[in-house]
């Protein structure tokens, strides 16, 4: 199984989301993260901050493997700022 975490605003939980999809070779992050994408799209959001096992993901043909934890949610201006301080 992967745990998929649609979690769209990171200081509260409304509109948090878990499921888990089937785990089959070849499945990728595009493929697990689609509709989630398309969901906030139709509303105006463009820009995610998308995470596999807490890494950041910028290839969404990325090849998940089974047990991994897919988490996706929109990309504020300020998840940048909070990065940089927390890596400091």
């Amino acid at each position: 199984m992967i745990r998929l975490l649609d979690h769209p605003y990171l200081f509260t939980s409304e509109g948090r989301n878990i499921q888990d999809i089937e785990y089959r070779p070849g499945i990728t992050v595009a493929m697990v993260t689609k509709d989630i994408r398309y969901r906030h799209e139709a509303i105006g959001f463009y820009e995610f901050y998308i995470t596999v096992n807490g890494f950041e993901v910028h290839d969404l043909n990325k090849e998940l493997i089974d047990e991994d934890f897919v988490a996706i949610s929109i990309k504020h201006e300020f998840q940048a700022v909070m990065a940089v301080v927390w890596v400091a």
